[in-house]
């Protein structure tokens, strides 16, 4: 069948392969855009959980942290440990 295209005019060959060669071309840099761009909108989406996520853990280590600057004789004495200065210097004499 080819070859009968080929002896009855070579360039409708040619241009037929041209043809699909652009479809499948086109079809392959669709495809590649729509890849990325759902790529693009997840990553976003998962961005803002991400920052929701963080923004509630840097809470919970800041309260924290505040909790152990100024009321650090009561967490201690709830975690077990004897809280005991020496010279001014805290001594941890380990649990009780």
């Amino acid at each position: 069948m080819i070859k009968n295209i080929m002896k009855n005019n070579p360039d409708t060959f040619v241009i037929n392969l041209k043809k699909i060669h652009l479809i499948v071309f086109i079809a392959f840099a669709f495809i590649s855009f729509s890849v990325s761009l759902g790529g693009y909108i997840y990553q976003h989406f998962n961005y803002n959980q991400r920052i929701i996520t963080l923004e509630i853990l840097a809470n919970k280590r800041l309260k924290l942290l505040y909790e152990l600057k100024f009321n650090l004789k009561e967490v201690m004495e709830r975690n077990g440990y004897k809280y005991h200065e020496i010279n001014g210097n805290l001594d941890i004499t380990g649990s009780e």
